[in-house]
């Protein structure tokens, strides 16, 4: 419901682009100023909060809170709250606050 909720919010406003050098991002998204981008590929109707890092992922259809760190992996349709760090290789996940997981 949150996802759906996120992807009709996002369709209906005017995003503006990340600028990222070294990934490819499709609108629409809604990326804080202080998200860190490299060699990804986000896909539409992403949220991302302030402080997170995207370091080579494939990312689409998630929402992820602030100040989180995701490491090498693909994710689709998933929410991963606030600092939280996630690595391994998931595919769709719920992660709350202050959480640490390695697949």
């Amino acid at each position: 419901m949150l996802l759906g909720a996120n992807q009709v919010l996002l369709s209906r406003m005017d995003s503006g682009g990340v600028d990222a050098d070294d990934a490819v991002v499709i609108d629409p998204i809604d990326f804080d100023e202080d998200v860190i981008i490299e060699a990804s590929i986000v896909s539409p109707y992403m949220s991302v909060d302030d402080g997170t890092m995207i370091p080579g992922l494939i990312v689409w259809d998630s929402i992820v809170g602030q100040d989180a760190s995701l490491e090498w992996f693909n994710i689709a349709d998933s929410l991963v709250d606030n600092r939280t760090g996630v690595s391994g290789d998931p595919t769709r996940l719920n992660v709350g606050d202050n959480s640490q997981i390695e697949l």
